[in-house]
């Protein structure tokens, strides 16, 4: 079991694109062999978001309703004590993880 972190946020417009300074949400899971989403539900307009992970590798699936299957095409992989940000997010877009 690993617990990963997923901060939603906008990037801001202009010639050097930065994260908004306030996000849309801030979510954390404690992952299992079982698929499991985040609640929360991209807004789209140019939103991200940014995984963490600690205590285990895990496999990540993003789309309107996911479900994350360890080395499934489509499924991204992401070790225990990386960061990496994933988008642009469509709306409506979830995010699943599963212990990988």
């Amino acid at each position: 079991m690993a617990t990963i972190y997923a901060t939603f946020s906008a990037i801001m417009s202009g010639d050097k694109p930065v994260y908004a300074t306030a996000s849309r949400a801030a979510q954390k899971l404690t992952t299992s062999a079982t698929s499991q989403q985040f609640t929360y539900a991209a807004q789209g307009n140019a939103e991200y978001v940014s995984l963490s992970v600690s205590g285990g590798s895990v496999a990540v699936a993003i789309n309107g309703n996911p479900t994350a299957v360890s080395g499934a095409a489509g499924t991204h992989f992401l070790m225990d004590g990386n960061t990496k940000e994933f988008g642009p997010l469509k709306p409506g877009d979830l995010v699943a993880v599963i212990d990988a």
